[in-house]
């Protein structure tokens, strides 16, 4: 006779209560084993297994185990209560593996109890014990998961967008979504959200959940930027690039500032392959997003077609500057550099050495044990002085930084490599490389002979010191927070340490085989980057009109380059009647009809000098002193809080023409570094490895994850916690399901599981 407990099992599963399905095995070899009634359950498949009749799965057993076949049952969702029931008594197996399943009849058949009772005396195999209980107590008719904590569809969208933003704010694969690792992890922290089977797909997120996100995204990014260009413009910044799938890609960002906006990425496909295709498309988009009352600026590399595309558009649209990147002209004067034959050679010479040892895994080996080595045998303070050997650079798409890197490189490797080198007399070498062809050796002992040399190592140093200079310059104008008025003094600055170079490295007992001659024609190359050349045969120069008007009207450098700033004011004055003398922000509708060209430049020069009687004694503030003349110290004001916007809002009123293109000026930004930024962002997001996302998807990933930082951040160690955070705690507080789980300070732990 079964125990109670078990008597209202059976009686739960519609079983008679003298006796089971299944009497109770027979241990051993003598009594024997009877037939196992799983298998009545599933249609014999004959040389395989069975077929089970519930949900239609094949088993492989081809021996029909009675215990692979009841674990199937107990396993199975489709299968009842009252055949896992059977299929658990059944087998051994399963009873000392996993607990016998339990339904709500079960719950609601016990009998009642004292507060303290237990039912059953002696516990039968295949029994349940039944624990105590306290009296009034009265579990649910719903099972186990009504005791799990609520979800509301409020609180799951919460989480769904929690989610959605911690995936994309770290270029996390969709993928992950559906991985055990992280169900696990949500588990942990809301269990009600994964036992519901809450957890988005990775469709879902890739579908709706990220068309939602960039949406909601764009909403709010879109009204920052309505409001940061009331004040000040902003710059279009853009360029064009070829992805993953060769296909043209433009991307269109606006710059505020030190503040970056990522607005669009665009395929162009064939038609945008000349000036006129480009300047259509900017068009749309400048009409797209505001036009000239958002921008007053369009940036872009310096190739012909983006020059002839700016032209275009500065034409159709007045009042648009036009404006170089600082940063690309300057690689393009390392380019001029590196033409001179002494740089060529000296270049030539340096790539010889760090091809060789990159390419050979021994010899690289072996120089990153000789490198350590040599770093702790220096003093503490060594590589403070940039003295300790340091890896081999790799190719690089910008020329400035790997040549300058290049050479620098292989100055401070040379004692490293060298002990490599004389290591056992120079035996060691050969073994490490092992060259077999007579190209190899020749390879072999062109690289011991420079490597060698020490006049090739002097030159080294020489050519990186004649590339420090523009070094600092591209380091100033490589970001977002260079100024276009700085443009003009560090240009000059440029300009006289180059003519200075031969005097300083003298000064400085630089021994090279430079001759004087070789000097002067990199003196020469750097005047014609500048000034431009005669003949025309350099179209991209470091200086333009632009750069002389903003430093005209910039008072703090105004003040210290009076001088330059006069002796080429008509260079400002072409610039003001370049973009600004049609400007309908400059001039007011009546007086672009009225009033001819000529006039209005005739206003403009008469306010220009108004500003420059008055900019000495107002620059920076009404009692200051004028200090024509003074220093200026490029990187400080580069890096101050100097407001030159305030200043021309403050001291502009008896100017307002000149005040309207001080205020434009003051905005604007010589550089599209942010997006070529934005071109290795996408390349990590479309890689080899994804390459089947659509440039839709493409262009919303990159619109969320560049401007999501603009939102509230988007960093992995803060993001991480908010998204925990988000997961773990109810949004909404109670709800109308009358939940009344909702702590005192108005937040719900999501680990809290009973009631």
């Amino acid at each position: 006779m079964p125990p109670a407990g078990e008597s209202s099992h059976r009686a739960a599963a519609g079983m008679p209560g003298d006796e089971g399905p299944i009497a109770p095995s027979t241990r051993g070899r003598k009594g024997g084993r009877k037939a196992s009634n799983a298998k009545a359950e599933f249609t014999t498949v004959p040389g395989v297994g069975g077929t089970c009749s519930h949900c239609k799965v094949i088993v492989k057993t081809k021996q029909q185990s009675g215990t692979i076949l009841a674990q199937h049952l107990f396993g199975c969702r489709l299968a009842p209560l009252s055949v896992r029931l059977m299929a658990w008594d059944a087998c051994s197996t399963l009873q000392k593996s996993d607990a016998r399943p339990i339904g709500s009849t079960d719950a609601t058949a016990r009998p009642t109890s004292g507060a303290a009772g237990f039912h059953g005396g002696a516990v039968a195999s295949g029994s349940v014990v039944v624990g105590p209980r306290l009296s009034g107590f009265h579990p649910p008719a719903g099972g186990i998961s009504s005791f799990l904590d609520r979800v509301s569809p409020a609180q799951a969208s919460t989480i769904e967008a929690a989610i959605m933003h911690f995936f994309v704010a770290n270029r996390v694969p969709f993928l992950v979504a559906e991985s055990p690792n992280f169900i696990a992890m949500l588990r942990a922290l809301r269990p009600a959200f994964v036992e519901r089977e809450l957890v988005p797909s990775r469709k879902k997120m890739a579908g709706p959940g990220l068309t939602t996100l960039y949406n909601d995204t764009r909403k709010e990014v879109l009204g920052l930027l309505a409001a940061w260009v009331v004040r000040r413009k902003a710059v279009c910044v853009l360029d064009a690039w070829e992805n993953v799938k060769h296909h043209h890609i433009v991307n269109v960002l606006a710059v505020v500032g030190d503040k970056v906006v990522f607005l669009d990425s665009v395929y162009c496909g064939d038609e945008c392959q000349d000036a006129c295709g480009q300047a259509r498309l900017v068009q749309e988009k400048l009409d797209q997003y505001g036009g000239m009352n958002t921008f007053n600026t369009l940036a872009t590399d310096n190739t012909a077609s983006c020059v002839e595309m700016r032209r275009l558009v500065s034409v159709a649209k007045p009042g648009l500057v036009s404006l170089n990147d600082q940063a690309h002209v300057a690689n393009l004067l390392v380019g001029d550099l590196c033409k001179v034959s002494w740089m060529k050679g000296r270049v030539s010479t340096a790539t010889v050495v760090s091809k060789f040892v990159r390419r050979h895994y021994r010899l690289l080996a072996a120089y990153e044990a000789a490198k350590d080595l040599y770093n702790k045998s220096l003093p503490a303070d060594a590589a403070a002085k940039k003295q300790t050997a340091v890896s081999y650079v790799t190719p690089s798409a910008t020329r400035f930084l790997y040549n300058r890197d290049l050479l620098a490189a292989c100055v401070r490797n040379r004692p490293a490599l060298r002990n490599i080198l004389e290591l056992n007399n120079g035996a060691e070498l050969p073994r490490l490389v092992k060259p077999r062809s007579v190209s190899a050796r020749e390879a072999l002992a062109s690289f011991f002979r420079v490597a060698e040399s020490t006049a090739d190592a002097r030159d080294w140093s020489a050519a990186r010191r004649i590339l420090d200079p523009v070094c600092a310059y591209v380091r100033l104008f490589d970001g977002e927070s260079a100024r276009l008025s700085l443009v003009l003094p560090a240009t000059r600055r440029l300009e006289s340490d180059m003519a200075a170079l031969a005097g300083v490295m003298r000064s400085e007992e630089v021994v090279c085989t430079a001759s004087a001659d070789v000097l002067a024609s990199l003196v020469d190359a750097v005047r014609k980057r500048v000034h431009g050349p005669k003949d025309n045969t350099v179209r991209v120069l470091l200086l333009e009109d632009i750069h002389y008007l903003a430093a005209a009207l910039d008072p703090r450098v105004f003040d210290s380059q009076a001088s330059d700033v006069a002796e080429d004011g008509e260079r400002a004055f072409r610039a003001m009647r370049t973009f600004f003398i049609r400007s309908p922000a400059v001039f007011s509708p009546d007086e672009l009809h009225t009033v001819g060209d000529d006039e209005r430049m005739e206003r403009l020069r008469a306010q220009f000098s108004t500003y420059t009687a008055l900019s000495g004694t107002s620059a920076h503030g009404a009692a200051a002193a004028r200090k024509p003349g003074a220093p200026l110290d490029v990187a400080q004001v580069m890096n101050s809080d100097w407001d030159l916007w305030g200043w021309w809002s403050m001291y502009g009123g008896s100017t307002k023409a000149l005040c309207e293109i001080g205020k434009a000026l003051a905005g604007m930004v010589p550089s599209s570094c942010s997006v070529e930024r934005s071109f290795s962002l996408q390349k990590s997001i479309q890689s080899l490895v994804r390459n089947r996302l659509t440039h839709e998807k493409v262009a919303q990933l990159m619109f969320v994850h560049t401007n999501i930082n603009l939102l509230g951040g988007g960093d992995l160690d803060i993001g991480h916690l908010d998204f925990l955070k988000s997961v773990m705690v109810d949004a909404g507080g109670n709800e109308a399901d009358g939940s009344d789980d909702t702590p005192s300070s108005g937040r719900t732990s999501g680990l809290k599981i009973f009631r």
